[in-house]
């Protein structure tokens, strides 16, 4: 019981270890992305970041496939509105693209 205590508390660790890691790439990959979700690490904008991983490639997407990828993720809670504010924010954006 005792192992298995600590390999839990091992792997909590890991895990946020990993996620600050991830916000701290993210902060200077596309900062303004944190401020459209509640989480970044929530499904809609995982979504987002799995099919465009920079600024640049989001202001460059096609509404229709950014809006279809949104709804799907947040299960419609999200839509051509949020859409429409990821792809000015990503043009804006002062993010390094590396």
């Amino acid at each position: 019981m005792r192992e298995l205590c600590r390999n839990r508390f091992y792997l909590i660790d890991m895990a946020s270890d990993l996620k600050r890691k991830v916000t701290a790439l993210l902060d200077q990959i596309f900062p303004e992305l944190e401020t459209q979700f509640d989480s970044i690490f929530c499904k809609s904008a995982l979504a987002v970041l799995k099919q465009y991983p920079t600024p640049e490639k989001l202001s460059r997407a096609q509404s229709g496939k950014l809006i279809e990828l949104l709804q799907t993720a947040s299960n419609g809670r999200f839509g051509e509105w949020k859409a429409r504010q990821l792809k000015e924010l990503s043009k804006g954006s002062f993010g390094t693209p590396d």
